[in-house]
């Protein structure tokens, strides 16, 4: 990956944005992490995401309405 900024201009091309993107989303650790809570690797049901919140984010008091209100706030597709 390129450095950022490397023209020194004081912007990125969309290309190194993407990259840079790419290297903060797209961590293996974090797939891990989601697969390890995962039934079938490919979703998280909101069981599986209050028991995450409570082990690994700590949030001693997790429950459903939370599960919830995480699950429409950044997954509002209803599969």
């Amino acid at each position: 990956m390129k450095t950022s900024n490397q023209r020194k201009t004081g912007t990125i091309t969309i290309e190194e944005f993407r990259a840079i993107y790419r290297a903060l989303a797209h961590r293996s650790e974090i797939h891990e992490l989601f697969f390890s809570y995962s039934p079938n690797r490919k979703i998280l049901p909101e069981t599986n995401l209050i028991e995450f919140l409570r082990k690994e984010q700590f949030v001693i008091d997790a429950d459903e309405a939370i599960a919830s209100e995480l699950i429409a706030k950044y997954e509002p597709i209803e599969e």
